[in-house]
């Protein structure tokens, strides 16, 4: 089941990372993400995301629950998804689909999609 979060509801004790695998498309790893209340679990986190703001804030706590649990040291990549910077496109309700995080030898970061609402 895939349940959209609003930004206020989303609580990182509720994330866990259930399995790391080399990734396919690069040089490296790829974690996935899981996301489980008492009422539910989802494979990756889905957000109503109503800003560039919001979007690099969830990025940034996930980044850092990721560096705290792998004991990463390298520096993680942030997003600039261009959809939040666009005038023509506002408002900028999006669904931030967040499927995993993707790590090499020398950065990591996370791996998103955005849906128009």
């Amino acid at each position: 089941m895939n349940v959209i979060l609003k930004m206020e509801q989303f609580d990182i004790i509720n994330m866990f990372f259930p399995d790391t695998k080399t990734n396919m498309l690069m040089d490296g790893i790829f974690t996935k993400i899981n996301y489980s209340t008492q009422y539910f679990t989802m494979n990756g986190i889905y957000l109503l995301c109503e800003s560039l703001d919001d979007f690099l804030k969830i990025e940034q706590k996930i980044l850092e629950q990721y560096r705290i649990f792998f004991h990463v040291s390298k520096p993680g990549v942030f997003s600039q998804p261009s959809f939040f910077r666009d005038k023509k496109h506002r408002p900028y309700r999006q669904i931030l689909k967040i499927s995993g995080i993707w790590e090499n030898s020398s950065e990591y970061g996370i791996t998103y999609k955005l849906f128009p609402v």
